[in-house]
């Protein structure tokens, strides 16, 4: 519990003890006298009543519409944007926005910051964004890196109300204070954090593609050439192909080639069941101990491996449908929407008690390349195709999954393929981890020149 006093001249909006957290006034206080309020130097708008657009309105041409999901490292990504009719848009004129203009979101993932490109100008916000509109005395490059900064966080944190749903007011947004400093000062700030997101954006890109090629190196180790795969409406099946299911999706000709190229590899084609043995583990409570819990929020995805800073220890877990794995072990997520986002549980010989979401597979040989295999995206694309289930609860059989073919190469060649794997990973990952160091870094430099 922390406990702090406050003057009854400091108070000012709000009564809550939230409000006046120690960390917050001394935030303020360090800007010194030379601020304004948002208010002060800039128009504020809200974004539209929720109703005013409804997912009926969406169109594929029309005015864009900006959305919270078109927020990506950043910035606007256009590749996403839906529309609304013209006439709509129209009745909405008064939440356009343009180039230069910056937006915040005030619900969901509150307080992201981003510029109005070129691209979206003349865009409708929707009801999720405020915009900041007609700004004077500070450029809006230099007032989207500090409300992104620690110190603009802050005082945005500081801003949000609301108990089941927190959100930012437009009121709220007008109240901040933000530094006015020299337009030079400025202008080196937004270069400070432009060239450091540039570089972010770089590395970023150097480990997509590390893990990009990671497919093609497998596949032709394998011997594997896999034909154009294409989605067809309209195909036919002869009686004798059909066995075990009835439903037209699984005999698509996409996932009959798939098997096809599969089955051609230079090695071996096995079951899986062959070549890993299903564990089933089952969790038994200790009172004394604290377990390590996996969920699939704890998997880093694109990696294949475990964030061991998002796994929950919890004294007491509930033993029902719970499961034990190991080190070396595999985790394969069995549902949507996170179908085969599998990971390893790397060098450690503590026990796991892991979601029963998963199935756990120990490789008969390298448990590395059977990762590997289960990863790539032609095997993402075939899990399509033994999908059951209706409504929120799509997922894969064990029996499906363990049938599935598996190219299972001499263990020398095995041992080959996971060592290459392993190395462009953990470059893909230091690459990620400089990106951010660099963003921190530029981020204090930033800090150091608004004070």
């Amino acid at each position: 519990m922390q406990c702090f006093a406050i003057y009854s001249n400091k108070i000012e909006e709000r009564i809550d003890p939230f409000y006046y957290q120690p960390k917050f006034i001394k935030q303020i206080e360090s800007l010194g006298s030379n601020t304004k309020t948002i208010r002060e130097i800039a128009k504020v708008i809200c974004g539209p009543f929720g109703s005013s657009i409804t997912v009926k309105d969406y169109s594929k041409n029309g005015i864009p519409l900006i959305r919270i999901c078109n927020i990506i490292d950043d910035e606007l990504n256009t590749e996403n944007i839906i529309f609304i009719a013209k006439e709509l848009a129209n009745k909405l004129k008064s939440y356009v926005v343009k180039e230069g203009e910056l937006i915040i979101s005030q619900r969901g993932t509150l307080g992201l910051v981003v510029k109005i490109p070129s691209a979206l100008n003349g865009a409708i916000i929707s009801a999720n964004f405020i915009a900041i509109k007609d700004l004077t005395e500070v450029s809006p490059e230099f007032l989207e890196v500090y409300l992104s900064s620690g110190k603009g966080q802050l005082q945005l944190i500081r801003k949000t109300s609301g108990q089941v749903q927190t959100k930012i007011t437009t009121g709220d947004i007008k109240s901040i204070k933000i530094p006015i400093l020299p337009l030079q000062t400025q202008n080196r700030i937004v270069s400070i954090m432009r060239s450091a997101y540039e570089q972010k954006k770089q590395k970023k890109q150097e480990a997509e593609n590390l893990l990009n090629s990671i497919d093609d190196i497998v596949l032709d180790e394998l011997g594997i050439k896999l034909p154009e795969l294409k989605n067809k409406k309209c195909y036919a099946v002869s009686s004798e192909e059909i066995k075990e299911r009835l439903d037209s999706p699984y005999y698509q000709p996409r996932f009959i080639d798939i098997i096809k190229a599969i089955s051609k590899s230079k090695y071996d084609v096995k079951r899986l069941k062959e070549v890993a043995n299903k564990v089933n583990r089952r969790f038994k409570p200790q009172e004394r101990l604290l377990y390590k819990y996996v969920q699939l929020g704890c998997i880093n995805i694109p990696l294949g491996t475990i964030k061991e800073t998002l796994l929950i220890s919890l004294p007491n877990i509930p033993s029902r449908a719970q499961q034990v794995a190991q080190s070396k072990e595999i985790l394969f997520s069995l549902s949507l929407p996170q179908m085969g986002a599998h990971a390893i549980l790397e060098n450690n010989d503590e026990d796991y008690v892991v979601s029963s979401g998963f199935l756990i597979l120990k490789a008969n040989k390298n448990p590395f390349y059977l990762l590997t295999i289960l990863r790539l995206k032609l095997y993402l694309e075939l899990y399509k195709r033994y999908i059951s289930g209706a409504g929120l609860f799509l997922t894969i059989s064990n029996e499906d999954l363990l049938n599935l073919p598996i190219p299972f190469a001499p263990l020398d060649v095995q041992n080959k393929i996971a060592e290459e794997i392993k190395k462009r990973r953990d470059e893909a990952e230091r690459l990620k981890n400089e990106a951010n160091i660099l963003i921190e870094k530029a981020k204090k430099e930033v800090e150091a020149l608004i004070l």
